[in-house]
């Protein structure tokens, strides 16, 4: 399976192969000015371009398809998990844009009725449904397409004793990952029940996958062994521009970087 962040095909294996790969080569370079990328279960890439365009990568680096609107405001987050089911977040409209397969708008959600103001992520349920988080409440709910709340979680108020502002919200193997970047990432189960907090700090971006906790710190690409408590690096190559994500395709790591996206292959 590829996907943002995979952990090759084997899960252990894949992170002892991180661990005695010592250097990446250069495989492709693709000009870019990006802001965000997303990634989705077959290994196609979705860049949010700066003139707020989203544009569709396959893994060989060609493009097949783009989405643009002009009237819903810049947007926020993409959650491509689902192929089928591309979710656009547009905060200035607090509102959802399905996309089919061919990028084609499907629906618009407003969630102005069961969230009070904008957010900066929200997450495709695996149920077709969709994940948000309610600072105001505190609370984090799952709604669907009628806006009825099919999940809430307790206040996170009493329960964590503080607020988190989400950067990042995620579902997983029918978990919920919510990150803070000063609080670290709390994690859910499929009815919103706290289940227990990671301390990771500074963390825009990070993925879920068998049974690790993937994201990128500093110059690094880290995986943390949820089970074994155990947590490998892996560098990615320095370039004059700023590295803003870092994704684990297979045998291949993409780098977005302020200039341009370069995938490279391992090299052990």
């Amino acid at each position: 399976m590829k996907y943002l962040f995979s952990i090759c095909i084997i899960g252990l294996i894949g992170i002892s192969k991180i661990g005695i790969a010592q250097s990446l080569t250069l495989w492709k370079t693709y000009p870019i000015q990006a802001v965000f990328m997303a990634m989705d279960d077959i290994g196609n890439s979705y860049l949010v371009l700066k003139d707020n365009s989203l544009l569709r990568i396959n893994e060989n680096g060609d493009s097949t398809g783009s989405y643009q609107s002009i009237s819903n405001g810049n947007i926020g987050w993409v959650d491509a998990t689902n192929p089928l089911r591309v979710l656009v977040y547009f905060p200035a409209y607090n509102s959802v844009v399905t996309l089919d397969k061919m990028l084609v708008p499907l629906s618009t959600t407003k969630l102005q009725q069961v969230l009070p103001t904008s957010t900066t992520a929200i997450a495709a349920a695996s149920d077709g449904a969709i994940w948000i988080f309610d600072r105001v409440n505190a609370r984090l709910k799952k709604i669907d397409a009628l806006l009825q709340e099919r999940v809430t979680s307790n206040d996170l108020r009493q329960e964590l004793q503080q607020v988190p502002n989400p950067i990042a919200l995620i579902e997983r193997n029918r978990n919920v990952y919510l990150s803070d970047s000063t609080l670290g990432i709390y994690r859910f189960d499929r009815y919103g029940n706290f289940i227990n907090h990671y301390t990771f700090r500074y963390i825009n971006r990070f993925d879920v996958q068998q049974g690790n906790i993937v994201y990128l710190y500093q110059d690094s690409l880290r995986i943390w062994d949820m089970e074994r408590v155990k947590e490998t690096k892996f560098p990615i190559p320095t370039r004059t521009t700023e590295l803003i994500q870092a994704y684990w395709q297979g045998d291949k790591i993409l780098a977005l970087y302020q200039d341009a996206l370069i995938i490279y292959r391992l090299k052990d």
